[in-house]
């Protein structure tokens, strides 16, 4: 079955020693706009896909 990944957001504040994404993008978190990111899924046109945005968008 198909899937979506959406990244809606880069850094993380927390900068745990585990995790590499603080150390690749910083730990300034930027959120994207959230109209955008509804945008974004909106305009996936995969069916599975659509079934989930009608449910919860």
């Amino acid at each position: 079955m198909p899937a979506a990944i959406m990244e809606y957001g880069t850094g993380c504040r927390k900068a745990c020693s585990f995790c590499l994404r603080w150390g690749i993008e910083g730990v300034e978190e930027k959120l994207i706009d959230h109209d955008l990111t509804r945008r974004d899924l909106l305009s996936i046109e995969e069916d599975t896909i659509r079934k989930y945005q009608q449910l919860t968008l």
